[in-house]
């Protein structure tokens, strides 16, 4: 499973198309049991082939399966992030994945995330049209512990996003001004 997966992983990071490796590689993680791939690598395969530009449903079933399965269990705080970024990347979106992740990030107390992990996980929640209150709290609790220089442009730009997202579809009101008032200097 290792080496399919730092395999796919290689492609996409140098940008390389292959779409016929990566349906040969769907096809041999099929014929293999998903149990025996580690959290790590059933990430790096999603992130791979979503990185590339490429959706195999049977594949990304699969990993949600055996995610769930898993109940997310063991998954570092990248590997949380990195399949909710895939997932909503490519459009493959069940509430279940998405609510299973978010229960175990929040279970984690969000500790060992970065600050761009946790505001590529929350785009991925507007991405697919979830609201999951506990994990936004926490959030938010993060963000307000956040130093000012931790939050660059873009982190900024994709906080007032999802705030509005936040708003529009869920009429869920954040005053940002005081949300960003409260971020320690």
């Amino acid at each position: 499973p290792q080496n399919i997966s730092n395999m796919v992983w290689a492609f996409a990071t140098a940008g390389v198309s292959a779409n016929s490796l990566y349906a040969t590689v769907t096809d041999e993680v099929l014929s293999q049991n998903l149990h025996e791939f580690k959290s790590q690598e059933l990430s790096n395969m999603v992130w791979a082939f979503a990185t590339a530009g490429l959706c195999d449903e049977r594949l990304f079933r699969a990993v949600a399966d055996e995610a769930l399965r898993q109940n997310f269990r063991g998954f570092k705080p990248q590997e949380l992030v990195n399949i909710a970024w895939s997932f909503a990347t490519v459009g493959v979106c069940t509430d279940e994945l998405y609510m299973a992740l978010a229960n175990e990030a929040v279970r984690q107390q969000l500790h060992g995330f970065t600050l761009q992990g946790l505001v590529n996980l929350i785009w991925t929640f507007g991405v697919v049209n979830i609201n999951h209150k506990p994990l936004f709290e926490k959030f938010k609790q993060v963000l307000t512990q956040a130093s000012p220089s931790d939050l660059s442009k873009e982190i900024l730009v994709s906080i007032h996003q999802w705030l509005v997202w936040l708003y529009l579809e869920h009429r869920v009101y954040y005053d940002t001004l005081n949300l960003l008032d409260s971020i320690h200097d």
